[in-house]
């Protein structure tokens, strides 16, 4: 039987109680209750399921908040990681893609957002993806911000969505030589160990976190899956 349908006839079974309660002729009641005597011997399993509370608010914050605990070191103390603001003030984590159309207004508006709060720090985490082209220009954005730092970081942001293949390493060199960054150099830590390294461990925490969709959010102890507007994030920033 399938999930929907037997998802249905439990719901029903639970919300109704008896067959006789339920707008059915005698025959279709006895075919009612056949059906639902061969589902609960097929999968008893889903009678526990329907009968489970759905976990509170409270414990689904509880659940995030040791999460967070334990994955802290590698999701806040990462110097790897593209970070602006003071040391010491609470963190907006933003995953974002290496090369996704758009981003580059959206670091934008994250910065002035913890301009403006002044008690956030903003870190980003470059995504590895799915794919070659994805990683490769991860290991870019992740070598540049080493060798050239924050400033060159952003320009790459704005500059990869407009190349043809953003993980090609000759477009790479290419634009690299063009910005003034040191190409060789960059180059060379795309495939240094500490740039793997790096690109794993944010691996590691978007499987961690559920994250399955990006952009996605760490803000103040919250988990934020998807892709909401700026100034919603703001609403789960410290007050100054």
């Amino acid at each position: 039987m399938c999930a929907r349908r037997a998802s249905t006839v439990v719901a029903l079974t639970l919300a109704a109680g008896p067959a006789a309660a339920l707008d059915l002729t005698e025959a279709e009641r006895a075919a009612f209750r056949a059906e639902v005597r061969a589902l609960l011997l097929e999968e008893p399993e889903i009678v526990a399921r329907a009968l489970s509370p759905a976990p509170s608010y409270a414990e689904e914050a509880a659940r995030d908040t040791a999460l967070l605990d334990r994955l802290a070191p590698k999701l806040f103390g990462d110097d790897a990681d593209y970070r602006e603001g003071p040391a010491d003030a609470a963190p907006l984590v933003a995953f974002l893609p290496p090369a996704c159309d758009g981003c580059a207004d959206l670091i934008e508006d994250l910065r002035a957002l913890v301009r403006e709060n002044g008690a956030t720090r903003l870190i980003v985490k470059d995504l590895p993806g799915a794919d070659e082209r994805q990683r490769t220009a991860a290991a870019f954005l992740s070598a540049l911000l080493a060798e050239a730092g924050p400033a060159a970081w952003r320009e790459a942001r704005v500059a990869l969505p407009e190349l043809p293949d953003p993980g090609d390493p000759a477009a790479l060199r290419r634009l690299s030589q063009v910005m003034g960054w040191p190409a060789d150099r960059v180059l060379a830590a795309m495939t240094a160990q500490r740039t793997r390294a790096r690109l794993q461990r944010t691996s590691e925490l978007v499987e961690a976190l559920g994250f399955d969709v990006a952009p996605s959010y760490v803000v103040d102890g919250t988990l934020i899956r998807g892709d909401v507007p700026v100034p919603l994030l703001a609403r789960y920033l410290p007050a100054r």
